[in-house]
C-alpha cells in the first residue's frame, strides 16, 4: 500500500474516533490588552519616525547619544500614568505640565518628584491622568518642559541638535482594544487532549 494512502486513512480513522467519543463543540477565547492597575506603555511616540508636530518639541532627547525617551506614559485600568526624565542630575522639569483628551482643551497639572530646585524637579518627575474611558481609541496627550545640561550648559524644550528653538515636549497616550479574556465551551465527554478548536480574537467596550 502507498505510504500516503495509509496516512489519510489514518487521519480519517481519528477524525471520526473525535466525533464518537466527543470533543469540544464550540470555544472562544477573547484575548487582547487587559489593562491593570500598574499599566501597560501606551506611548504614541518612541521614535522620532513617530513624531509629527512642529508647535512642540519631540519626547526624544537629542542631545544623548541613545536618544532618551523623556516621556513615557503607563495606560491603566483606571488612569493614565506618566514618567518624566531618566533619573539624571543633569534632567530638570518644570513642576507645572498640561494634559488634553484628543479634541479637548488643555488642563494644568502639578507634577511630583523626590527631589525639588525652586520650581523644577530634578531627574524624574510624575504624574497621574484621570480618564473618562478605557475604550479603545481614547487617546490624548501630555506637555511638559524638560531641560537637560550640555557641556555644562543648560537647554531646554529641544526641537533638534542644535536646540536652537524651544517648546514644551509633547508626548501622546492611546488606549488599544479593551477586553476581558473569557471562555464559552459546549462540549460532550470533552476530550481535552485533541482540542483543536477555533481561537476568536474579540472586543468588549466599557
Amino acid at each position: 500500500m502507498h505510504p500516503s494512502f495509509k496516512v489519510t486513512i489514518s487521519t480519517a480513522v481519528q477524525y471520526a474516533l473525535l466525533l464518537l467519543i466527543g470533543t469540544t463543540v464550540s470555544t472562544v477565547v477573547y484575548a487582547a490588552t487587559v489593562y491593570t492597575e500598574e499599566g501597560v506603555v501606551c506611548t504614541t511616540i518612541q521614535t522620532m519616525d513617530d513624531y509629527i508636530s512642529t508647535t512642540y518639541a519631540p519626547p526624544i532627547s537629542s542631545l544623548t547619544a541613545v536618544g532618551d525617551l523623556l516621556i513615557t506614559t503607563y495606560c491603566t485600568s483606571k488612569a493614565v500614568r506618566v514618567e518624566i526624565g531618566n533619573g539624571s542630575p543633569d534632567q530638570i522639569i518644570y513642576k507645572y505640565g498640561r494634559y488634553r483628551e484628543v479634541g479637548g482643551t488643555y488642563k494644568k497639572i502639578t507634577l511630583t518628584g523626590s527631589k525639588m530646585q525652586g520650581a523644577w524637579i530634578v531627574g524624574h518627575a510624575k504624574a497621574t491622568l484621570p480618564i473618562v474611558s478605557t475604550r479603545g481609541g481614547y487617546a490624548g496627550n501630555v506637555l511638559a518642559y524638560v531641560c537637560e545640561k550640555s557641556n555644562s550648559v543648560w537647554k531646554c524644550g529641544c526641537k533638534d541638535v542644535e536646540c536652537s528653538k524651544t517648546a514644551w515636549v509633547s508626548q501622546g497616550y492611546q488606549y488599544t482594544t479593551m477586553v476581558n479574556t473569557e471562555k464559552t465551551n459546549k462540549t460532550k465527554k470533552k476530550d481535552t487532549k485533541n482540542d483543536t478548536s477555533p481561537v476568536y480574537i474579540g472586543r468588549t467596550e466599557t
